[in-house]
């Protein structure tokens, strides 16, 4: 029971760091409309908007990640492995829900230590606005650090499917 409350929590934390991508989605194509209007009608656009928009990126891109991840949505080549027992495939994919973890985890620890830095200095993008480096920096943690937890989570299931494979076909 409780552990049924936790996944409908996470599934709901998942669903709304999605939502919150996809909000990022529709207020980029606000803004760069803003723009593309302003500029050809007041001959002036929002300023700073090649900045905006790679800084809307980040939560585009890594706000929906872990709910990508819980339905295994990530693009793969299968050609190889379709024909494998679930056995191996589990092994497989724990290895590389391993690799993701590494991986991101380490650039976890770089931002760990930066963003301090960046908001004691007052860090900014160069431009009119001198939009601050660490608002965006903290969103790619938070959407990274959903995706960590959902790739341990993972790769739990994946062990224990090479562990108990019967046990687990029904998930």
């Amino acid at each position: 029971m409780l552990l049924q409350k936790i996944k409908n929590g996470w599934a709901a934390l998942e669903k709304a760091a999605t939502l919150l991508g996809a909000l990022s989605i529709l207020t980029l194509g606000v803004l760069i409309t803003i723009s593309v209007v302003g500029r050809a009608v007041f001959n002036t656009g929002i300023p700073d908007i090649i900045i905006l928009a790679g800084l809307m990126m980040i939560p585009i891109i890594v706000l929906p990640m872990a709910a990508v991840q819980s339905e295994d949505g990530h693009i793969a080549v299968t050609l190889t492995t379709n024909w494998l027992p679930e056995r191996i495939l589990a092994a497989l994919r724990a290895f590389g829900n391993l690799l993701g973890f590494a991986f991101f985890a380490a650039i976890v620890w770089f931002l760990i230590g930066k963003v301090p830095r960046d908001m004691a200095t007052g860090a900014y993008y160069d431009g009119e606005l001198e939009l601050l480096v660490w608002p965006m920096k903290i969103v790619f943690a938070v959407g990274i650090g959903l995706f960590l937890i959902r790739l341990a989570a993972d790769f739990v299931r994946n062990v224990s499917i090479c562990i108990h494979p019967i046990n687990n076909k029904s998930e």
